[in-house]
Parts: structure tokens; sequence; C-alpha cells
């Protein structure tokens, strides 16, 4: 027999190593993909966490307002800027009280009625956390409160030396556990108590 050897049906060398190349280069660009894709969820999750507990402590503040209104006499009459604490009052007398505690970075609250024992700034056991302070630290707790005197105290003639219902801003900067995502809130709250 003389003539062409033909050679067994298959593949080229030359074949293998470019469907070897390609499917590298599709396995390499999905686990890119992937990779991107679950740190993008990660950060996703501890933004959220960070929103949550925010809005968990502003929601707090806001029921508390919805029942009270701004404690001037623990302040002596004039609550002065950016309070350490911010205290309130409920028709029935009791006391709510939000601080931060730049220690553990959480913000705190006590909240007891006129026959319970009344709020200790120094009691630590008094006061319960509204953040997590692993996964949304509070780097940052301002208050202030207008009008800074009582608007509910009369002259002689018993009208009301001012019109102005009080109200709270309050800027609120809670970062995750990296430190990487920081978020800053600010609102204000109005006092929905009424007492002329």
């Amino acid at each position: 027999m003389t003539g062409n050897i033909k050679s067994p049906a298959g593949f080229t060398l030359l074949e293998t190593i470019t469907v070897i190349a390609i499917f590298s280069l599709t396995v390499v660009a999905t686990l890119n993909l992937y990779l991107l894709f679950f740190k993008n969820q990660i950060q996703v999750e501890r933004q959220t966490t960070v929103q949550t507990d925010a809005r968990f402590v502003l929601n707090a503040m806001m029921q508390a307002l919805d029942i009270a209104s701004i404690d001037y006499d623990y302040y002596g009459g004039a609550v002065p800027t950016n309070p350490s604490v911010l205290a309130l009052r409920t028709v029935q007398h009791d006391s709510i009280r939000f601080r931060y505690d730049a220690t553990t970075q959480v913000v705190e609250v006590c909240q007891h009625g006129p026959a319970h024992q009344p709020c200790d700034d120094l009691n630590p056991s008094m006061w319960s956390p509204l953040n997590d302070q692993v996964n949304s630290p509070v780097e940052v707790f301002q208050v202030w409160v207008s009008p800074s005197s009582t608007p509910f105290q009369r002259d002689i003639s018993g009208a009301a030396f001012s019109n102005e219902q009080p109200k709270v801003t309050v800027v609120l900067r809670l970062t995750d556990r990296t430190g990487e995502n920081a978020i800053t809130f600010q609102t204000t709250l109005t006092s929905r108590v009424y007492e002329r």
C-alpha cells in the first residue's frame, strides 16, 4: 500500500491547547465575578446593619418625643448647646433619658416612672444600649434642643413667652465594624406633648 497515511480522528495539539486556554479564561472570569459579587454582598449587609441600628435609635427617640417633652428642669431651666444627656419628661412625670457612651460607642436609654428610682447618670445598670456596639458603633451623637429655655413659662399677665413647640435635632454617625461604611443621619424631631 502506497499513499498517505491518515491520522486517526481526534483533536490536534494546537486545538487542545486553544480549548484549554479559552476554558481557563472563562473559569478565571467567572471566579472574579463571584468574588466581586460576594465582596459587594458583604458590604451591603454591613451597610444595612448600620442603617437598621441608626433607624432604631432615631425611632426610639421619636417614640419618646411622641409621649414626652424636653425636661427643662433637668437642665436647670436652660438646655446647654449639645448636651451630653437628652432629658425628657412625660405628662405623668416619668423620666426618659438618652445619652452617648463614648467608651462603648453606644447610645443608651434610661426610662423610669416617678414611683421607680429616677434615672441615675452614674449608674450603668439603669441604662440600656440602643445600638450594637460590635457591628455598628456610634462615632458621633449630637443633640440640639430648640428653644433652649422652656417655652411654657408665662408672663405676669398669663400669656406664654413663646409659641414654639420644643424640637430636638439629632446628628448620628455610625460605622460598620471595619470603619469603611460610615453613615451620618440628621433629623429634627418635634415633641407631640402640648403643655399649654
